[in-house]
């Protein structure tokens, strides 16, 4: 897909205007032409389906959506900005408001992604319960070795 911003931030999309399905990561690559301000980063900021908030780098031209992007199925509003860096960042450039789709999933076995919130949630609860109940990464890779689940290394490996 290529999105065309002009100086007057109009914004032209393709019919369809597929920013991807639930599930993929960075398996499609948006073109987006756009125009330039010295010293500027680029970006697409979204807010997805489940109203989660995102700002995707646009390097080169080129966004790489990741599969946190594309948790939920649905219409996204996006905007292009341009930010000037610096001691305060500085909105340059924004576009006009424009919708790009989720769509669902080819699979129905396929997990999205989480986004990177939660993540990080899932993995501070785990980090927490170890602490909680004494239990290290070394000892839980005790835990779970061959030896302590009786088993040896060839039986793991025909199962």
């Amino acid at each position: 897909m290529t999105i065309i911003i002009s100086e007057h931030n109009g914004v032209t999309l393709p019919g369809g205007q597929l920013l991807g399905c639930v599930g993929e990561n960075k398996l499609r690559r948006i073109r987006v032409i756009h125009p330039h301000f010295l010293g500027a980063n680029y970006y697409l900021r979204l807010v997805t389906p489940d109203e989660s908030c995102y700002q995707l780098i646009i390097s080169d031209g080129i966004i790489e959506v990741p599969g946190s992007v594309l948790a939920a199925a649905g219409e996204c509003s996006a905007c292009f900005i341009a930010v000037k860096q610096g001691d305060n960042e500085e909105l340059v450039f924004r576009s006009e408001l424009f919708t790009l789709k989720i769509a669902p999933s080819l699979s129905s076995q396929v997990q999205p992604v989480p986004a990177y919130e939660q993540a990080k949630d899932i993995f501070n609860e785990l980090i927490e319960t170890m602490k909680r109940i004494g239990l290290t990464a070394s000892s839980a890779d005790a835990a779970i070795s061959p030896d302590a689940l009786g088993v040896t290394v060839s039986d793991a490996q025909s199962e």
